[in-house]
């Protein structure tokens, strides 16, 4: 390919995925889509390629909180907008939140605080940086679901670690649930 300069211009078949995978990530295409379309095994991996750009982040997030957002008390979380009123505030956000995407809605630790320690998914039903929005009500149901069953068999047989573990996530998950569902009516 020649570059305007008249050079030509060499790049690689790599370079080109790269340049593709970024593109359906900021035109709006599921994560798990272009994972799949790059044949990458792994979401980390695609990852790599999901270089979002400011517009895409700006969009996204003005999209996600256009719905009542809450945290894991059933709280609402307001967006602040100043995140979203300049350049310099959205890097700012960048840098120092880690906003990951979670299947139940997204981690909003900050990234002084380092890496998440909570391991698993369940752990995000217990802390103050999950936020979630009606878009995952199902998913939130269906946890609420399966957290019901683990108690009543935990009870049954007299598992008191279980029944401690699992009380508190049925608990907030409930007043996320109905927090989420009264924002419906």
């Amino acid at each position: 390919m020649c570059a305007t300069s008249g050079q030509n211009w060499h790049f690689t078949g790599h370079q080109f995925r790269h340049t593709v995978g970024t593109s359906m990530i900021n035109s709006g295409v599921p994560q798990h889509i272009v994972q799949r379309y790059l044949g990458h095994e792994s979401p980390e991996m695609t990852m790599v390629y999901a270089h979002i750009h400011d517009k895409t982040l700006r969009k996204e997030i003005e999209k996600y909180h256009e719905s009542k957002v809450v945290n894991f008390q059933g709280e609402t979380a307001e967006l602040d907008e100043t995140v979203l009123s300049s350049n310099d505030d959205l890097q700012w956000f960048k840098k120092n939140v880690q906003a990951r995407a979670l299947e139940h809605g997204y981690c909003a630790r900050p990234r002084v605080l380092g890496d998440c320690d909570i391991p698993g998914f369940d752990g995000c039903y217990n802390c103050p940086h999950w936020r979630t929005n009606k878009n995952f009500l199902p998913i939130l149901k269906d946890t609420l679901e399966r957290t019901n069953n683990v108690l009543k068999k935990a009870q049954g047989c007299g598992w008191q670690l279980q029944v401690h573990k699992n009380t508190p996530i049925k608990e907030n998950l409930e007043k996320v649930i109905k927090t989420l569902e009264a924002d419906n009516d």
